[in-house]
């Protein structure tokens, strides 16, 4: 029997694709072109695809080291030369929600507005992946009004949040100084089984799955003040060693350095807590639980206390250096 391929069979391909990152910093014609005949070939089968197509999609085409602009070019191109009488509506719809999920990825905010304008004047059913590039250009564009409409929206079609839009959603309204929110959306999230960063032992907080810095910063937050509760309200000793695994890279654009990584260490420095990145491990910050004890105590009690309550005068004198000069 001859073999047919499944939307499992293109997603691994997607993924293998996603994750060769020899140079992600040189463009890759051939390695695109790849990315898009494996598309190509998707859609031939008739396949219907899933969140993780299209997120494996956007991260083949970040490993083959294309702009943006590049990728959404390429399928601009191929909707214009779609014709439904041969190819059908449903792939249209279909390649339209890849290309806002381009654009979002892109931060190409204009023309994903655009897009989703033409899609619904066409009467195309917004998916859960339409939903979620919407609020990712909304995470963007600190629109935390419009992010709450877009979930109204999503709740009357049916659709389920799942992890990407609870990422985004968080991160929206952290980015945008609505702190309490991040933190009741937070909370939210790990009653349905996500974000469950912390071990039972609350010793390690584990972020190098986080997509967004603004999520990241959301848990980090809820975290100290966890320690802080632990450590202060309920005088609990911490456990003997803490550490916050943020990653190092590995599958970044550009290898050693991602957006999680960079805020954790810029916050921990910034509000002068005692962890440090150790030596020979770049994914990780560490502290004796004594020393943070301590800092909790001593040294940042008052700052601290003014940033998990979300001062914003607080947030202007730890967290952003050009305050200060």
């Amino acid at each position: 029997a001859r073999f047919a391929p499944n939307t499992v069979t293109f997603n691994a391909l997607l993924t293998a694709l996603s994750q060769d990152r020899r140079d992600p910093d040189t463009p890759r014609p051939e390695a695109f072109a790849e990315v898009i005949e494996v598309w190509q070939r998707l859609m031939r089968a008739s396949c219907a695809p899933n969140g993780l197509t299209y997120d494996s999609f956007v991260g083949a085409c970040e490993a083959a080291g294309q702009p943006w602009e590049n990728v959404a070019a390429t399928l601009e191109g191929m909707l214009e030369e779609w014709t439904e009488a041969d190819q059908g509506t449903r792939g249209r719809e279909i390649l339209c929600n890849l290309l806002l999920c381009v654009y979002d990825r892109g931060r190409l905010c204009p023309e994903a507005h655009a897009l989703y304008a033409h899609m619904e004047a066409q009467g195309y059913a917004p998916a859960l992946v339409t939903y979620n590039a919407l609020l990712g250009i909304c995470e963007f564009e600190r629109k935390w009004e419009r992010a709450l409409q877009i979930l109204e929206d999503m709740k009357a079609s049916g659709c389920e949040p799942d992890g990407i839009t609870y990422n985004a959603i968080i991160s929206t309204f952290e980015e945008c100084g609505q702190w309490e929110r991040a933190t009741d959306w937070l909370e939210v999230a790990q009653a349905k089984g996500l974000f469950k960063c912390v071990d039972p032992k609350g010793a390690e907080l584990d972020l190098h799955h986080v997509r967004s810095a603004g999520t990241a910063q959301t848990i980090l937050r809820w975290h100290l003040r966890t320690l802080r509760t632990r450590g202060l309200v309920d005088r609990k000793r911490l456990p003997a060693e803490l550490k916050v695994i943020t990653g190092w890279g590995k599958h970044s654009a550009v290898t050693g350095h991602s957006p999680v990584k960079e805020r954790v260490v810029q916050l921990l420095a910034t509000i002068k807590s005692p962890f440090r990145i150790p030596e020979g491990n770049l994914g990780c910050l560490v502290a004796s639980g004594e020393s943070v004890q301590q800092w909790l105590v001593k040294d940042e009690i008052l700052s601290l206390l003014r940033f998990l309550s979300g001062n914003g005068a607080a947030w202007r004198r730890n967290f952003s250096p050009k305050s200060r000069q």
